[in-house]
């Protein structure tokens, strides 16, 4: 199946963790903090929480980024949680 998810948080939050105008233009993956898993009915880390930058506000101090990724499903209802 094909997942995306999208995540925003606020700039000042880390440097590790914020986008600008390089970021958004160059359409890299940037690390995130924690991973998608699987914890039922399959087991296992699904993906990192690294994105892509969308949209950002240096006055505003928010930073938002996507990802979508495909992933093979085991079984029928897989429950995939946050970490």
């Amino acid at each position: 199946i094909q997942m995306t998810y999208r995540m925003s948080w606020r700039r000042s939050f880390s440097s590790n963790h914020y986008c600008n105008s390089s970021h958004s233009s160059s359409n890299e993956l940037r690390p995130g903090e924690g991973s998608l898993i699987c914890s039922q009915g399959c087991s296992g880390i699904v993906t990192d929480l690294a994105y892509r930058c969308t949209d950002f506000s240096e006055t505003e101090d928010w930073t938002t980024g996507t990802r979508t990724f495909l992933y093979n499903l085991t079984t029928p209802s897989p429950e995939i949680s946050l970490m």
